[in-house]
């Protein structure tokens, strides 16, 4: 006999779950200092998170018109991910609202996944400093698989993981990525309006965007309305 399957919710991490630009800017900057070069403000990094710390680092020296061999980008890297390790959540915040949903899915018996493009040893301890990591069931990084997000397998890996139902799934995210993930995988994506995103939210045709988490559990029901009504009962 099979176990039944289960309604699942799938997590993006930096601009979703947790406001991590302060401290990856800070990595960057730290890396761009050790070749004389000026800061990236907070606020450019921002638009530059996404695709893991090469292509940040990779986004930062194109900011300041600087180009580098790929052996020395291996090493920057390197350095990059030593120094983001040791100050991994000096300013990171969690989004507002974000412990209680993920309390009300644990108590509802919803699959929680983190699914990012983050190295797992980078996205494992930052969940565990911020104290999440015991809300969710798997966790499907950047390197787990060959691909990683837009490619669907990091959907399917975690809905494998948690035996969930695919047509009870949502992906959460804040990028072109996620939401790409979401459409090859065949599940609907609620997109953040305050993450990362390259381009604007309104353009990567996720299912719904949401300003705010308050509002989470009404997006949540009309995607997905005997999970969403579950949650919001389970919420008052």
């Amino acid at each position: 006999m099979t176990n039944k399957s289960s309604p699942t919710l799938l997590f993006d991490l930096d601009g979703t779950l947790a406001d991590t630009a302060p401290d990856l800017c800070a990595a960057m900057n730290y890396v761009l200092g050790t070749k004389g070069l000026e800061p990236v403000p907070t606020e450019i990094v921002r638009g530059m998170i996404g695709g893991g710390a090469r292509m940040i680092l990779k986004r930062g020296l194109a900011y300041r018109n600087v180009s580098i061999s790929e052996d020395e980008l291996d090493k920057d890297v390197d350095d990059f991910v030593i120094w983001y390790m040791d100050n991994i959540d000096t300013h990171t915040k969690i989004f507002p609202h974000i412990e209680n949903i993920l309390q009300t899915a644990k108590k509802a018996n919803i699959g929680l996944a983190v699914v990012t493009n983050k190295r797992f040893d980078l996205s494992e301890k930052l969940l565990t400093k911020l104290g999440l990591l015991k809300y969710f069931g798997t966790l499907v990084a950047g390197d787990t698989l060959p691909t990683r997000k837009p490619d669907p397998g990091m959907i399917y890996e975690a809905m494998k993981r948690l035996n969930g139902d695919p047509s009870q799934t949502i992906m959460i995210g804040d990028s072109e990525a996620d939401t790409l993930a979401a459409q090859n995988a065949g599940i609907p994506c609620i997109c953040v309006s305050f993450g990362y995103s390259l381009q604007p939210v309104q353009s990567l045709g996720a299912e719904a965007l949401i300003d705010d988490y308050e509002t989470f559990y009404d997006t949540v029901t009309a995607l997905r309305p005997m999970m969403g009504h579950h949650l919001s009962q389970i919420s008052q």
